[in-house]
């Protein structure tokens, strides 16, 4: 049958059918997303002892049921593997044996292993004990739709201290944490904390990129802050000291002034495309927050890129403007809110069936709202028309204070 190749009138024909592909983000984001994926990852010097300990483990369990085929050659690699013995003559009885050998019979014989063999799965035992009591240092709590509140309120304190840090996705997006260590008859401050914690963070547990503690040798001064910046080159190639200065300012930004970034002779250091700069300031209010949801349905409050001007432009901005495809709008399409300012306070009622939204649509919705209140500095807020129970965990009869902080994670 001859096939006939299509001519170039259906070829462009075809090529007009296809769908166009938009993609909100700028060049400059596009390339900051591309490097930071293919940045090198670390290397770790444990892994090979321990895949290749894995590896003999598996051949032992496995060995028997791969090898014992009925062909000649098979049954006699079968056998070599399996004899402790080097008595050639005992081969085609040890070979009998194996065939008429029950499945259970097998599996006790191939968990059998020599002093050698039981040394190395007791070092990766005990591996495996030292990373599991790592992990129990860091407890962290998750956003997730069955929490009552991904928020972190002044009440909820007691004696405990919180310190901020802004996680990095693995598409290079800034997310805002708030991590709460446990009670201490001393009093730090943020940067402290920071010094004190940050390396305790298990950041690529959380599913984030490996990138604090940014400095470990902060000093203070009034509102402003220095340290030399740990991997400095790595972090600021190409458009990668963007990123930087936003992590700094979602760190630092809500205790201090300006970040100075020195070298090892504390002199002003050379920060990629930006080149030297004295400091940089770290102010990060007035920002609406959205909504930045995980491939495994786990989601994060982030906030807006652009500063505004007014409470009610940010919160206009979050409902109505998604700046990229990676966030996601706190408020349903069906739903339209209101808002007012009155003092420190500000008043928010709702147009639509707000009770038909699932559980996890309120909390997203009210909680990026109360979070945007307290980037400008507000101090309540008061949402009228609703339940008592609308989420479980808040008090809706009187103004909701706003919170000290959003994703939350407690450190141990």
């Amino acid at each position: 049958m001859t096939i006939q190749k299509p001519t170039e009138k259906e070829i462009e024909h075809q090529l007009k059918q296809l769908p166009v592909i938009k993609n909100r983000l700028s060049a400059e984001d596009v390339y900051q997303h591309i490097h930071l994926r293919n940045r090198p990852k670390k290397n770790f010097p444990w892994m090979p002892a321990v895949a290749g300990t894995a590896a003999a483990a598996l051949m032992l369990i496995l060995g028997p049921g791969l090898f014992n085929q009925d062909t000649p050659s098979s049954e006699e690699s079968s056998s070599d593997m399996a004899m402790t013995v080097n008595d050639e003559s005992a081969k085609s009885n040890v070979q009998e044996s194996e065939r008429e050998e029950s499945s259970d019979t097998r599996i006790e014989e191939s968990n059998s292993v020599t002093p050698e063999e039981e040394t190395a799965e007791t070092t990766v035992e005990e591996e495996g004990e030292a990373a599991a009591a790592a992990d129990e240092e860091l407890e962290t709590v998750e956003i997730e739709s069955t929490q009552e509140s991904g928020l972190l309120f002044e009440e909820d304190l007691g004696g405990s201290q919180y310190f901020e840090a802004a996680l990095v996705t693995e598409d290079a997006y800034v997310i805002p944490y708030t991590f709460v260590v446990p009670e201490s008859e001393e009093s730090l401050s943020a940067a402290s904390l920071y010094l004190k914690w940050a390396e305790v963070i298990d950041e690529q547990q959380m599913g984030f990129m490996d990138y604090h503690p940014v400095s470990s040798n902060l000093t203070e001064e009034g509102e402003i802050i220095t340290g030399m910046i740990n991997e400095l080159e790595n972090k600021t190639q190409g458009s990668s000291a963007a990123l930087l200065i936003d992590v700094l300012k979602e760190t630092f930004g809500s205790d201090y002034d300006q970040f100075r970034i020195v070298d090892e002779n504390n002199e002003a250091a050379e920060v990629g495309a930006f080149g030297i700069v004295e400091s940089y300031p770290l102010n990060h209010d007035q920002k609406g927050f959205y909504v930045y949801e995980n491939n495994n349905g786990t989601y994060y409050y982030a906030k807006s890129n652009e500063n505004f001007t007014t409470l009610q432009e940010a919160l206009t901005a979050i409902e109505d403007e998604v700046p990229n495809d990676r966030y996601t709008s706190p408020v349903p399409e069906n739903i339209d809110v209101n808002y007012e300012v009155i003092g420190n306070e500000v008043i928010v009622t709702f147009e639509g069936n707000i009770n038909e939204l699932t559980a996890e649509e309120k909390i997203k919705m009210v909680e990026s709202i109360l979070l945007t209140a307290e980037s400008f500095s507000m101090s309540s807020v008061q949402f009228d028309g609703i339940e008592p129970g609308f989420i479980e965990g808040y008090d809706f009869s009187a103004p909701v204070p706003v919170p000290v902080g959003g994703n939350i994670a407690y450190l141990q």
